[in-house]
């Protein structure tokens, strides 16, 4: 079963490109997820917008065919909208990939292109605020080795 929503960040720096993401999801085309699928995005847009901290601290662990360094958890703080730290969550050292794991704005973005690719999405959602704390994604059921998840801790505000 397909569920996603969406949800942008105060600072609006997405709100374009989703809110047209929202649209064209809500029209009849090829890859447009479901009505409930389509509720589920704009109540979680919704809720992130009028909950949304602009300065907070999470951890972000993501899950894929991909090197040790980018798998383990990462502790995220943003101040104003702006990411100014990411420390592996374990041992507090300094994340330092070339792969830089998504913000929540971000990971909403990651969330509305792949709806609209029409990959596989499954996401969970914080009661409270609204932002992911778990999504799966499968770009192609029939390649394998493509998934990808994220799982969020509670976001922490600051």
């Amino acid at each position: 079963m397909l569920r996603s929503r969406v949800t942008i960040g105060r600072s609006g720096r997405w709100r374009p490109l989703l809110l047209g993401a929202l649209m064209l999801a809500s029209c009849n085309g090829v890859t447009a997820p479901s009505q409930a699928d389509t509720r589920d995005l704009s109540n979680a847009l919704r809720q992130w917008l009028l909950t949304a901290p602009p300065s907070y601290e999470l951890t972000m662990t993501v899950k894929c065919f991909c090197p040790p360094d980018i798998t383990r958890p990462v502790r995220v703080t943003v101040r104003d909208g702006s990411v100014v730290s990411r420390h592996y969550a374990d041992d507090g050292t300094p994340y330092l990939s070339r792969f830089t794991p998504p913000t929540v704005d971000e990971l909403f973005e990651v969330i509305s292109r792949a709806t609209q690719a029409g990959a596989h999405v499954e996401a969970t959602y914080d009661p409270t605020y609204g932002h992911p704390r778990a999504v799966f994604i499968d770009g192609s059921p029939r390649v394998a080795d493509d998934e990808t998840w994220y799982a969020l801790s509670p976001l922490r505000p600051l």
